[in-house]
């Protein structure tokens, strides 16, 4: 089996800048550099650890502080490169219209929504989809758009 790192989504406009998707741990040296140590470490002693209440200091989800550098890292990587950079990691959504260098699809593991980024001609939305109840109490999957759309073309 061989594993990618990421994946190039070519644009076929010619002079358009392709899109970038990565998972984001790249930027999280625990996660890129020493994943072997911190698979092990996130196996072995954080999920036992979290049955007690104990969260994992080494997850950028999960430790605010480790969210923002890893945002920060992503950003100034994608705004250096002039790259459109679609990732996750960090659980918290992210797109904006004024400046598509950085994009975080943010989390499907929410217990009350997932949020996503929706691309369809050329346009790209950060979308959230919870559970909604129907006047006949009836449930559904309702679907907000968060931020968007804006031109991933030229």
């Amino acid at each position: 089996m061989k594993i990618y790192s990421g994946i190039i989504l070519e644009n076929a406009v010619p002079d358009s800048r392709n899109l970038y998707l990565t998972h984001g741990h790249q930027a999280d040296v625990c996660n890129s550099v020493f994943w072997r140590v911190s698979r092990f470490l996130v196996r072995h002693l954080w999920k036992p650890l979290e049955h007690f209440g104990v969260l994992d200091p080494t997850s950028a989800a999960k430790n605010y502080t480790r969210k923002q550098k890893t945002e920060r890292r992503l950003y100034q990587y994608a705004q250096q490169e002039n790259r459109i950079l679609i990732t996750g990691h960090t659980h918290r959504p992210s797109l904006s219209e004024d400046d598509l260098s950085y994009c975080n699809c943010g989390s499907c593991v929410h217990p009350s929504c997932i949020t996503c980024l929706e691309i369809e001609h050329m346009r790209i939305r950060l979308v959230k989809w919870r559970l909604a109840v129907k006047p006949d109490m009836s449930l559904y999957a309702a679907r907000e758009l968060i931020s968007g759309p804006a031109a991933v073309g030229k």
